[in-house]
């Protein structure tokens, strides 16, 4: 479990911009990921956050069948659905993906992955065509963090879809604030 987790890790820091992922960074990650097949290859964590790894990897298709290999062994648990809502996501499959985090926002209230499940949630409602749903998940998500820049972009362009341009802009303001990096443009 503890190379899956380190696994998943270095790949999130590679996605949020404070490392590269160069080769020998996928090689660091790839090295871990079969460190922990060969060790517990039939534990629903461990193949939970072997998937996630895999996804940040660009390996779609072992994200998926990984995650959905870890449903099977542990079909309440909160990261396998997770892991399986963010395959399908990347993957293009939005139903599946809304299916997904539903289940998973459904299973429990205290998840550590909750305010990143209802900013997806929301984004597969957006792309759906419910922004009025997708709002009030994006709303629960900013309700844990309401610096959290993905959300806030997301808000953003919820409202101006339904035509509320102050809330769209109250939002992009809030990110800009929060990211301050950012350029208007961006």
């Amino acid at each position: 479990l503890a190379h899956a987790m380190l696994a998943r890790l270095l790949g999130v820091i590679t996605l949020r911009g404070l490392e590269v992922l160069d080769a020998p960074r996928r090689r660091e990650i790839r090295e871990h990921v079969n460190r922990a097949m060969e060790l517990d290859g039939d534990n629903s964590a461990t193949l939970a956050h072997v998937a996630s790894a895999c996804g940040t990897l660009g390996d779609g298709e072992s994200f998926l069948r990984l995650a959905r290999r870890a449903i099977e062994l542990a079909p309440h648990s909160l990261q396998a659905y997770f892991a399986f809502g963010m395959a399908n996501f990347r993957l293009g499959r939005i139903a599946d993906a809304l299916a997904a985090f539903k289940y998973q926002l459904r299973l429990a209230q205290n998840d550590f992955n909750r305010p990143v499940a209802l900013e997806h949630l929301g984004i597969c409602l957006c792309l759906e065509g419910k922004p009025a749903e997708a709002e009030a998940a994006l709303d629960q998500s900013l309700a844990f963090n309401l610096d959290f820049g993905a959300a806030l972009v997301w808000k953003a362009i919820v409202a101006a879809q339904m035509g509320n341009e102050q809330t769209a802009r109250f939002a992009v303001m809030r990110l800009r604030d929060v990211e301050s990096e950012l350029s208007f443009d961006q």
